[in-house]
């Protein structure tokens, strides 16, 4: 089964499948046409050449920047899934309240939402601590950064 390539409508074909070829399509092998395919799996981009024949694009590797923001929003989130996961939501909301109360009515805050409070307190500083570590760091320690990492999140 031969298989066409048509530049000007950036397709494939072939003609067990297709009635009409488009006039600008240019033959290639299956070999050819599997590797294209494969190199588009991974990121590329099929593009014509000069010539009409497709050819792979493979994408640029990513801005140190981009890299920092990527880590950054990494970090993030998973600060914020810890925190979650220690002291939900409704427990910091009920912990803010009865703080609040304590200080109003000058008495003392209740320990186990003092205790909270420093739990996630301490995420949100290791936290910063990979923050500053993604502000200053390499592409390829950008790239190897897991922050799901217990490590990372152990003073």
């Amino acid at each position: 089964m031969p298989i066409f390539y048509s530049p000007g409508r950036h397709g494939f074909f072939n003609s067990d499948r297709h009635a009409a070829i488009p006039e600008d399509a240019v033959r290639i092998s299956a070999r050819a046409h599997r590797k294209l395919l494969d190199g588009q799996k991974t990121g590329g981009k099929i593009l014509a050449g000069s010539n009409g024949h497709p050819r792979l694009v493979l994408p640029a590797a990513p801005a140190l920047e981009q890299l920092r923001d990527r880590a950054l929003r990494q970090v993030r989130r998973e600060a914020g899934r810890r925190i979650e996961a220690a002291v939900p939501i409704w427990r910091q909301i009920n912990d803010a309240a009865d703080m609040a109360r304590s200080i109003d009515a000058g008495i003392e805050i209740p320990p186990a939402a003092v205790d909270r409070r420093e739990l996630i307190d301490a995420l949100r500083a290791r936290s910063n601590v990979l923050e500053q570590f993604v502000a200053a760091g390499t592409a390829e320690q950008l790239a190897a950064l897991d922050p799901s990492n217990d490590e990372h999140w152990i003073s």
